[in-house]
């Protein structure tokens, strides 16, 4: 079981670029992954708000990716607040797949060891589909 399920898991990041983002109230945090999974980019910032969401965050990431397409990149986002929905929204209705991360269990690792799970996927604003 849980072979299939990290299978699936892999199948939506395979060959693909990754962009992760840990949103935060006032600045989301981001860093993007080549197809090996090693960082292209030192992590940025970018607003949580209209101008963050439309111009900034497109114009850093589109200093380090040249070919933009939603079929060879894909967003991953972290969920432990309430601040993921609208940024998962504004990023499915561009066309991209979206995968949204959990903290296992952020108290008991420590910050050198902490591990994320795939947690779901964004198809659409309105759906969730867990794993």
């Amino acid at each position: 079981m849980q072979s299939t399920t990290l299978q699936t898991k892999r199948h939506f990041i395979k060959d693909k670029i990754i962009i992760g983002i840990d949103p935060a109230k006032k600045k989301h945090q981001a860093v993007i992954l080549d197809t090996a999974g090693i960082p292209i980019c030192n992590s940025f910032k970018f607003t949580n708000n209209f101008q963050g969401f439309n111009y900034d965050m497109w114009k850093i990431i589109k200093t380090h990716i040249k070919d933009l397409n939603p079929n060879k990149v894909v967003f991953s986002v972290e969920i432990s607040i309430n601040l993921w929905q609208k940024l998962c929204a504004f990023l499915s209705d561009k066309g991209f797949t979206v995968l949204v991360e959990e903290l296992l269990d952020a108290q008991t690792l420590d910050l050198e060891k902490q591990k994320v799970q795939t947690f779901g996927m964004i198809e659409t604003k309105s759906s969730l589909i867990k794993f």
